[in-house]
Parts: structure tokens; sequence; C-alpha cells
């Protein structure tokens, strides 16, 4: 057994898709020697208080430790750990060198922030979503270290994209090159659950395509007016979602309904009915116990922070109009903290 310091330049592996900077290690060598033929050699070692590059990502992960074996084509990884940013990393699994192939190398990570995820997959220039908060997920690698395939999985994710919390979160899907699938996510939002399923794939340089359906229900309508000047009260379904389009110009089809739902003054009861957004255009047709109403206006920022300027004009009431003239509401048209959305009800 023989051990040392690491440093920057020590134990080049080619290909490898880390490479250490720091720490100790212990090896020892295991040699068989036949007539006749060559050498069959494995090396086991162990790392301590190892920080260790990721050049792809442009990361380092800290206080790494590992323990396995090389043979000089295949690596073997029985036990690894370390810290990126704010989270913690465990793997095992193996790595061939000469193939250049993750052959199911398994990563689970616990309090992994989703912040500096999203600005992994999403570069400042590409507009990414407004995410923060953490995530357990375990990473099952296979492929080719330049495209590798990645099996994910996520639990107890908690975390806030734009004004909406989301707790208790938990999905799978899978990641190939630039093409992002999710089998199914569900959880709570809102003081109410949701479930989704769809892809992303890069579309160009600046925008993903999207294709994603699922469902959310029971959402507090309060929870999206932080400030309470918008007087948003009620409880909101949307009983299916239709996501297309591309990060750049979004469109979205649901058909919703709600209980008690109150907006600017106005009651709406109860009622149902359906909204289509195409980029910033909002059109819609609601029906509530005291009448219709239809909704025109515009949505900015939907995958972030929603600003949202819209009109809803009552269209048939079985009660007597209450007013010849028309009476309006309105708000600020983009959305802060304190006040969410432009309304402007025509009774």
């Amino acid at each position: 057994m023989t051990g040392g310091t690491l440093s920057g330049g020590d134990l080049p592996l080619p290909g490898a898709p880390v490479r250490p900077l720091s720490g100790r290690v212990s090896a020892s060598v295991d040699a068989a020697l036949r007539r006749g033929a060559p050498a069959v050699w494995t090396v086991a070692f162990e790392i301590f208080d190892s920080d260790l590059a990721v050049p792809a990502l442009g990361e380092t992960i800290r206080s790494a430790h590992a323990a396995g074996s090389f043979d000089g084509d295949r690596l073997e990884v029985a036990d690894a750990s370390g810290r990126w940013r704010s989270g913690t990393l465990r793997a095992e699994g193996a790595v061939s060198f000469a193939g250049r192939t993750f052959e199911g190398l398994r990563v689970t990570a616990r309090s992994v922030p989703l912040a500096d995820l999203s600005a992994l997959a999403f570069p400042a220039a590409e507009g990414g979503p407004d995410l923060s908060g953490e995530t357990d997920a375990t990473v099952t690698l296979s492929g080719p270290f330049g495209a590798p395939e990645a099996e994910v999985s996520l639990s107890d994710a908690d975390f806030v994209l734009g004004p909406v919390g989301f707790s208790g979160c938990a999905g799978s899907g899978r990641v190939s090159g630039d093409r992002i699938v999710v089998d199914r996510m569900a959880g709570a939002a809102a003081g109410g659950l949701f479930s989704l399923s769809g892809s992303a794939a890069r579309a160009d340089t600046a925008a993903w395509a999207l294709d994603a359906s699922g469902s959310a229900t029971g959402l507090d309508l309060g929870a999206f007016d932080a400030g309470g000047e918008a007087g948003l009260a009620g409880r909101l379904s949307l009983d299916s979602f239709r996501l297309s389009g591309t990060t750049g110009r979004p469109v979205l089809d649901a058909a919703l309904s709600w209980d008690g739902a109150a907006a600017a003054g106005v009651r709406l009861s109860s009622g149902s009915g359906s909204v289509a957004l195409d980029g910033e255009n909002l059109v819609g047709d609601l029906r509530a116990d005291d009448g219709a109403y239809r909704v025109e206006g515009s949505v900015t920022g939907l995958l972030s922070r929603p600003a949202i300027d819209a009109e809803v004009v009552l269209t048939a009431s079985p009660q007597t109009p209450r007013s010849a003239s028309p009476a309006c509401r309105s708000f600020p048209p983009r959305w802060t903290a304190a006040s969410p959305f432009s309304a402007c009800w025509t009774l």
C-alpha cells in the first residue's frame, strides 16, 4: 500500500469526466504475471478530502472521498461522496475509459439547490425559470462521456417557481442530449395538488420547444396575491391543460373550474370555462352561476413570473344589469409582490 497527495496534474485518466485538484490518495497494486502473456494488473485506491473538477460543467465537487479499483480500461467506483454547492452527492458504478462511456454510474443527491441546477440547464441568455428551493434526486448515467443519457428520479422537492410555492414533489424522467422527458411529476402547489408529464427539446440556441399536459386542483387563489391588492380568493382548478410552443412563445390551452372565487371586488361564485394563451395573447370564456364572462388580455413571463393585463366582460346575466354604464376597476399592469395583475371588470 502506498500513499501521497494529489494535485491538478496527478492521476491523468484519458477523457475522464472528473479531474483531481487536491487531496490525499492511498493505493495498492495487484499484478498477475504469466509466461508469454501480458501482465494483468489492478489498482485498488482510496481518495480522501479531494476537490474534483468537472470540466464539462465548469463545476467542482468539494470534500470528495472515493474508493474503488482501476485496471487501465475500467474504473469501478465502490463508494464515492462529496459536496456540490449546498448539496451532498454519493456515487457508485462503473466507467469505461476504453469505450469512454458511463456504465450505469448511479449518483444519489441530497438537498441539491434547484436555482443552481436551473442556471446550468438554462444560461442567463436563454431566460430560464425563476426557480428556487431544494430537491433529493437519483441519477443513473449511461452512454458516452460527451453525450450521456441520464435516468432521473426526484423526491421531496420543495421549491418556488415564480410566485408559487411547491412542496413534497416527486417525479421521474430522463435527459438525453438536448431533450428532457418528464414521465410524471406530482406534488402540492398553492394549497392544492398538481400532476404533469411532457417533454422539452432545444428548438434553437435561445429557446426550448415544449409539449406538456396535466392538471392542478384546489389551488388557493390567495396564494397568487401576495400583497392582497387584487382581492383574489376562492379555489381554482385547472381540470386539464396543454402547454406547447416554446419557452420564448408558450401556447397554453386549459379547461378550468372554480368555487367561491373573487377578484377585484367582483365575486364569480362557482363556475367553469376555458382559456387559451398564444404567446402573450389571452382569451377565455367563463360561465358562473351569475352569468357568462369573456376574458381578453395579455400575459407575459408565464414560465417565470407572470404579469397579467386583462379585461373581463359580463356578456350574459340572468339578472337585470345594475347600471347601463360600465363600471371598471383597474390595477397596475405588471406583476409585483403586491399587485399581480391588471383587471377591468365591465358589469
